[in-house]
């Protein structure tokens, strides 16, 4: 232990110390994060940017296999290819009509990465909330 816990269990009131002590802990720790939040970003944005960061990479190899990033039109239709998994997700209307619509700049690809991912959240909770996926609890009748 350490001596400032003995200290604090030795003096008479140390429930309301120790409540004190815990609400004082907590708040530090709320500043704290909210400071490395700010720093550092939400972990959805960091999710965000770590998948423009692999789009970008992906171009660079479309390129080396000759592949005309340049061009607009193929531009989309490979983001839509990367972002659907080759055809095996299902993109939302909104997240269609980003890629098919918008600038296609650094600041516009960073907010369809952000849409990616809280369409695939949206995905999994549906599927998770879906009927047919509960396990029966085994109850006695």
């Amino acid at each position: 232990m350490k001596i400032s816990d003995i200290l604090v269990e030795a003096t008479p009131g140390t429930r309301k110390i120790s409540a004190k002590i815990g609400t004082a802990k907590q708040k530090f720790s709320n500043l704290k994060s909210r400071a490395s939040n700010k720093l550092l970003g939400t972990e959805k944005q960091r999710l965000a940017k770590q998948n423009q960061k692999k789009w970008y990479d992906a171009v660079k190899r479309k390129q080396q296999q000759n592949i005309n990033m340049t061009d607009e039109q193929i531009y989309r239709k490979e983001l839509y290819k990367y972002l659907s998994g080759a055809g095996k997700l299902k993109l939302s209307r909104e997240l269609k009509r980003m890629v098919g619509r918008n600038e296609l700049d650094d600041k516009s690809i960073l907010a369809i990465m952000t849409k990616t991912i809280d369409d695939r959240i949206a995905a999994k909770q549906k599927v998770a909330s879906a009927p047919g996926t509960q396990q029966p609890t085994g109850g006695t009748a």
